[in-house]
């Protein structure tokens, strides 16, 4: 994509089923430092300068309970309910975007710590000949891998490697035509930046923030919660 990004709208994906959790609360709504754990992610969105719609995504069976409270909060255009996989819940997000939207921001709902800061930095990215850009951080580990029984079998090199976070942001005909090349192939990606590059489009890496970690497990919370207390 060429010269600055034109109108952004944003999809945050809460759709998920929470398994590693254990909560019969879905992580996106359980409650995280008093509030549920969306709000952090729809905070950030209302207040990036770049960003002028949301669509949110949440489990089919919440919709319609959720759907007035999402709605009542600023920027967001529309709440829709997912599908059986984070793509299929991708597709019915994109559907509902803005058509003057030419720039589509992609957020989990799982990371809590994102900040206006982050999602325009990202956005920017889209330029310059690049399709995409994501949020990463470097690999600083050492890199192993292992067998099945836990022992070593050799070293990896970290050299270039980086660990993928969201926001990520698109030129919307790069996310569309690389969600359905996927969804025709039945290719399940880790991401939306798989997707793009698998469908030969240039994705680049905005350098993120280690605090902006993805909640799966019950740690997880209580370091956002740490960090929620602590200095900005």
């Amino acid at each position: 994509m060429s010269g600055a990004p034109g109108q952004v709208a944003a999809v945050i994906l809460a759709a998920g089923r929470s398994e590693r959790l254990a909560d019969p609360v879905l992580k996106p709504f359980r409650r995280l430092a008093g509030l549920p754990m969306i709000e952090y992610s729809l905070r950030a969105f209302r207040e990036s300068e770049s960003v002028i719609g949301v669509v949110v995504v949440v489990p089919e069976e919440l919709r319609e309970g959720l759907e007035t409270t999402l709605r009542a909060g600023a920027k967001v255009v529309a709440v829709t309910g997912g599908g059986r996989t984070r793509q299929e819940s991708l597709a019915r997000g994109l559907a509902c975007v803005p058509p003057g939207a030419e720039v589509v921001a992609i957020h989990d709902a799982a990371r809590p710590m994102v900040t206006p800061a982050f999602i325009d930095a990202v956005v920017a990215g889209v330029a310059e000949g690049f399709d995409g850009a994501i949020s990463a951080v470097p690999v600083d580990d050492a890199i192993k891998e292992v067998a099945e029984d836990g022992e070593i079998l050799r070293p990896r090199s970290r050299v270039g490697l980086w660990r993928a976070q969201t926001p990520q942001a698109f030129a919307r005909e790069c996310l569309e035509s690389s969600l359905a090349k996927a969804l025709a192939d039945g290719i399940v990606c880790d991401d939306c930046s798989e997707m793009a590059t698998r469908a030969g489009y240039r994705v680049r890496v905005v350098p993120g923030d280690p605090r902006n970690i993805k909640v799966t497990r019950p740690r997880d919370l209580e370091l956002c919660e740490r960090l929620l207390d602590g200095p900005p």
